[in-house]
């Protein structure tokens, strides 16, 4: 799974676009086990069933964009406003997500809703 997360980074890095903004704004969140300390009491079992969700979520959606391949700045724009209830914006520099109950491990949810939100609506 890794390596589709990195193949992402690279597709991306040198693009100056809402796209790459978006794939950074992805990549920024980070699922450590601070996170099992303060909500799963220690548990890492269920921590780690967790983590694989969010890192499945994360790769998926960046696969997910580059099969789309060329995306405008105003299909990612609409697809913000009207997948995952509206959480994910963009204020015209960068991504701001409305926490629900937990900030980082829904992000990826998020933004793989919001690629499939423009999958599923291109003409």
């Amino acid at each position: 799974m890794q390596g589709h997360y990195l193949t992402g980074v690279m597709l991306f890095k040198n693009m100056k676009s809402i796209k790459a903004e978006l794939i950074k704004f992805l990549n920024s969140v980070d699922f450590g086990l601070e996170i099992a300390r303060d909500y799963y009491g220690g548990d890492n079992e269920f921590y780690r069933k967790d983590q694989t969700e969010w890192k499945k979520a994360r790769n998926e959606a960046v696969n997910t964009l580059q099969e789309l391949g060329k995306i405008t700045d105003s299909e990612i724009i609409e697809a913000c406003k009207n997948a995952y209830s509206g959480r994910l914006e963009y204020n015209g520099n960068s991504f701001k997500y409305i926490a629900g109950q937990f900030y980082d491990n829904e992000i990826p949810f998020a933004v793989l809703k919001v690629a499939e939100y423009i999958k599923a609506n291109r003409k």
